[in-house]
């Protein structure tokens, strides 16, 4: 089996299957960057993770800067590529993508995009979660956090501001993995 010992399955594309995909997060273990963070797409997240350290070709250019790096979180669920693709544009380009400034407007979009680390990224995310579910068209997602605070963290942050009353739908689920190692 292709399984890793946290559930997450990579699966190779074929003509008659879709393969899994995620959205992931990474922040910068190295202390000149400590607010450094980056969001991804992929369809086998450790793969991923080694590209962006440089342990493996093809890493994203925007990460040479920052290594070593470490995913935070991982988005599961995604009905199709095309689905995680517009979670991904949106969150990388909060302030930019007109499915979020159409839902909480532009000076809401433009305020949470200036949150700069971890934080902000992870109050981005909520936001979308709730805001938007035509960007996962309302399908069951699941968060895969690697750290407990980081956990903590999402939970508490309030949204009331952009969206007054509004919690993350009951489709999303939270979960602590222990790592993205292979097995």
């Amino acid at each position: 089996s292709d399984e890793t010992p946290n559930g997450l399955v990579p699966r190779k594309q074929s003509r008659n299957r879709t393969s899994a995909c995620f959205c992931y997060l990474l922040s910068s273990l190295n202390p000149k960057y400590p607010n450094k963070t980056y969001i991804g797409f992929t369809v086998d997240p450790p793969r991923r993770l080694d590209q962006h350290n440089g342990v493996k070709l093809r890493g994203a250019k925007r990460t040479a800067t920052g290594r070593p790096w470490e995913i935070r979180l991982v988005v599961e669920g995604f009905p199709s590529h095309k689905t995680a693709y517009r979670l991904e544009y949106a969150w990388q380009h909060f302030d930019k993508s007109h499915a979020v400034r159409d839902v909480i407007g532009d000076k809401w979009a433009r305020k949470l995009k200036r949150n700069r680390g971890l934080e902000g990224q992870l109050a981005m995310l909520k936001v979308l979660l709730i805001a938007c579910p035509d960007l996962y068209e309302s399908r069951p997602l699941k968060i895969n956090f690697l750290h407990a605070q980081d956990m903590e963290t999402f939970d508490a942050i309030e949204t009331s501001d952009a969206l007054p009353d509004q919690g993350l739908p009951h489709t999303i689920q939270c979960e602590l993995l222990p790592s993205l190692t292979r097995g």
